[in-house]
């Protein structure tokens, strides 16, 4: 039964595609995409819709937080 779409935010590539393919093995995921930065999450955003955004701490502590502030202020459901 799966029941949520989970978007990742992390810069690098490898651990995104790893993290993405374990969410994507749990039968509650019904869908887990990956973006390496902010912008890039905001257009996956804007493009479907998404229950959980993960926000990796590799982006650096004022992108996690610009990046946590943008997606609230745009979606704030």
């Amino acid at each position: 039964m799966a029941v949520l779409d989970v978007l990742l935010v992390h810069r690098y590539r490898l651990p995104s595609e790893a993290i993405v393919g374990t969410l994507r093995s749990d039968d509650r995921i019904a869908r887990a995409d990956a973006a390496t930065n902010r912008a890039r999450a905001i257009e996956q955003l804007r493009a479907s819709s998404v229950d959980v955004v993960l926000v990796d701490a590799s982006l650096g502590r004022s992108e996690v937080r610009e990046t946590i502030r943008e997606i609230k202020e745009l979606f704030p459901a």
